[in-house]
């Protein structure tokens, strides 16, 4: 047994006003409470209410994103075992160059964030894609708009980006018109990926203030799902989930053996779980067609219940051939397989944030037997159910 002599004073450097940073505490948190106990010191800088201790040997260790250069000196103080949060690599100074060669890293699977964007509007049915990123210097947009751009290219279709010329933050009073120019400028309808749920609701705001409708004109999709940008914008906006919790909970983890001597440096991934739906990205990229945004919207509301063909076309007042002519036309995609993706989009979620069996979840889902959901979800997502719920889920 590896036993720890006294009570471990762990930093964690994760600020409350980033939802990212939020999830990440609470993961945490929800690690001590099973495995501790710890004594937290829960810094936050940034609101000057507990401010890192400049004491070398006050820290048994450390979990966060310093991100100003007096939390990065402060940080290289440290001499006990650290887990940081995807740190910019190219934008470092030598200093924390030579932290970052001793601490174990936090890492968002940025590719796959962009990769599950292009997906999900590609599914949708979209022909216009677009991206707004962050600042320059942010390789975690970067990785995010190189993989949404090679997905939507390997479709057929092409990426336009707002290039954003300041190196701070977006500012809503100095951006809003130039993202509004660029919006209405772009090919209708436009499926819009922001890099984060802060850009999104500033391209909603955008729209708005152009004239451009959203959803039918103007489909918009963040990144981090938080709640009170999301559910505060007119309309509100669908957003990328991410299994920041769990990414918080195997940090706290790791951190824990390399305070026992049993683990050396290690690197915990975390990327998308899912996208939480909203009117701001709209049924479908036909959503200027009444037939199919009524189609899609009946589909997304009883997909578990497996409706054919023939229930949707009685929705939507037409007939069966009619609606899926229509269907096809603007989203490239069968009603059926609308079907099907609904209903895979749901056991996605239910794996991952739940733990629920499979056959309960097939049956929540719509499929008929276990053998059946689990063909089709290897078919289309590539890999196994057991190694989607290993790789996303929620539940410790």
């Amino acid at each position: 047994m590896d036993f720890i002599d006294k009570m471990p004073q762990i930093a964690v450097m994760l600020p409350p006003s980033i939802k990212l940073c939020r999830d990440m505490r609470q993961g945490v948190l929800r690690y001590v409470r099973t495995h501790g106990p710890w004594s937290l010191h829960l810094i936050d800088d940034r609101s000057r209410q507990q401010r890192l201790s400049t004491s070398h040997e006050l820290y048994s260790g450390l979990i966060g994103e310093p991100v100003t250069d007096d939390e990065v000196k402060m940080v290289s103080s440290i001499r006990g075992p650290m887990v940081l949060v995807d740190p910019q690599v190219t934008t470092v100074k030598p200093s924390y160059r030579r932290v970052l060669e001793r601490s174990s890293l936090i890492r968002c699977d940025s590719a796959e964030v962009g990769r599950c964007a292009a997906r999900h509007f590609i599914d949708l049915g979209f022909r216009h894609f677009a991206y707004v990123g962050a600042p320059a210097g942010n390789t975690w947009s970067k990785e995010r708009l190189t993989a949404y751009r090679d997905a939507v290219r390997e479709a057929g279709f092409q990426v336009s980006v707002f290039h954003i010329r300041r190196e701070t933050g977006p500012t809503l009073s100095d951006e809003l018109g130039e993202i509004g120019d660029w919006l209405l400028s772009l090919p209708k309808p436009c499926a819009t990926f922001c890099a984060w749920d802060l850009r999104a609701r500033q391209v909603v705001d955008a729209c708005r203030m152009a004239g451009v409708k959203v959803p039918e004109e103007v489909s918009v999709l963040g990144v981090d799902d938080d709640e009170e940008l999301c559910l505060s914008s007119v309309p509100p906006i669908s957003s990328v989930r991410l299994d920041a919790e769990r990414a918080g909970y195997e940090a706290a983890r790791l951190l824990d053996d390399m305070l026992r001597g049993t683990r050396d440096r290690g690197v915990v991934g975390y990327g998308p779980v899912g996208i939480a739906m909203r009117d701001a990205t709209g049924a479908v990229g036909g959503a200027d067609d009444p037939v199919v945004k009524a189609a899609a919207e009946f589909i997304g509301i009883n997909a578990a219940r497996s409706p054919s063909v023939a229930d949707v076309a009685r929705h939507a007042c037409v007939s069966v051939r009619v609606l899926e002519r229509r269907f096809a036309k603007k989203t490239g995609m069968t009603v059926q397989n609308a079907i099907e993706r609904a209903k895979i989009e749901r056991v996605k979620t239910l794996l991952a944030e739940t733990n629920e069996q499979v056959k309960a979840i097939a049956s929540a889902c719509g499929f008929s037997t276990v053998s059946h959901l689990t063909a089709r979800f290897r078919l289309l997502e590539h890999m196994t159910m057991s190694e989607y719920r290993m790789r996303h889920g929620r539940m410790g």
